[in-house]
């Protein structure tokens, strides 16, 4: 999957964002503004991968001093790439964001293997045990159901922010709009992402040159449609083989969660708290700076 032609990696909000060609505005991206809240799971997954690691190298921990080891194993996911990984100075320092990367990689394969596989594009290789799994499944939830593509991969905009939705599908003849994560759960901030998708006013589209009501951006030519329209809203979390809390095994499945509006509802004002807790960030930044050169 190609990156978003109309996204811009530095928003000015600590992430990616997104330039409306129509508007000429540049706005934060839903992922971004989502970014700013608290993810707990995330946190003690990332601490318990750690010690994991730890616990797994206790012969190299063991040749270290108490302020090696405590330098070794903090967390610190700001300091380490994963071409420091070799260094065993630092690699622990990092092994939860590696994890976390390799994890992230992942779940963007199947992404963009589902999305050629629905649109009868060219499906990456499935390189991985996981993947081919992963891969397993869908097609397995795919034969139950009767599916068609009304959109994908749709570049939109809303109050203030911009985003790039999965899918748009008819299930079954129901409508939906759906995103696919590869989470063990379904988070608020999935609803929330999805929510904010949904509340959006407009869809920017690549056209040909000369398409009545077109506009040129950085050598591409695009208009505004409305967005397609949908009935309900759904995640399809698509799992490979892993185990729960007392080792026995989760066989890979792929399963629908249909989001109740009411889910929606407050979804959305959990995304627009999050969006205003970035946009005051950067107020509150941009004042301070403004502060300090006064001060000078």
């Amino acid at each position: 999957m190609a990156e978003p032609k109309l996204r811009i990696r530095a928003s000015g909000y600590g992430g990616s964002g997104y330039t409306n060609p129509i508007t000429g505005e540049k706005v934060i991206g839903v992922t971004t503004a989502l970014g700013a809240l608290d993810k707990p799971g995330v946190t003690q997954w990332a601490v318990d991968q750690t010690v994991m690691y730890l616990i797994a190298n206790l012969d190299m921990v063991k040749q270290r001093s108490d302020e090696q080891i405590f330098k070794l194993g903090r967390f610190i996911h700001t300091r380490g790439t994963p071409a420091k990984f070799d260094n065993p100075e630092i690699d622990a320092n990092n092994y939860h964001d590696f994890v976390l990367n390799d994890l992230a990689d992942l779940g963007t394969s199947i992404h963009d293997w589902v999305e050629e596989y629905v649109t009868d594009g060219f499906p990456p290789d499935l390189i991985r045990d996981e993947q081919v799994q992963m891969a397993e499944a869908f097609l397995d939830w795919l034969d139950q159901h009767d599916v068609k593509v009304v959109a994908t991969e749709m570049t939109v905009f809303g109050d203030g922010y911009g985003g790039t939705l999965d899918l748009i599908l008819e299930i079954d003849g129901v409508t939906y709009l759906t995103d696919v994560k590869t989470s063990r759960a379904v988070r608020d901030t999935h609803i929330a992402q999805l929510a904010a998708y949904g509340a959006a006013s407009m869809a920017v589209v690549e056209v040909p040159e000369g398409t009545e009501g077109a506009v040129e951006y950085k050598g591409s030519w695009f208009a505004d449609k409305t967005l397609p329209g949908f009935q309900k809203y759904a995640i399809i979390q698509i799992r490979p083989d892993d185990y729960d809390s007392k080792g026995n095994l989760i066989p890979a499945f792929c399963k629908m969660h249909v989001i109740s509006q009411e889910e929606i509802d407050a979804g959305y004002l959990l995304y627009l708290s999050a969006q205003n807790a970035r946009l005051s960030a950067k107020m509150l930044a941009d004042a301070r700076k403004e502060r300090e050169r006064n001060e000078i």
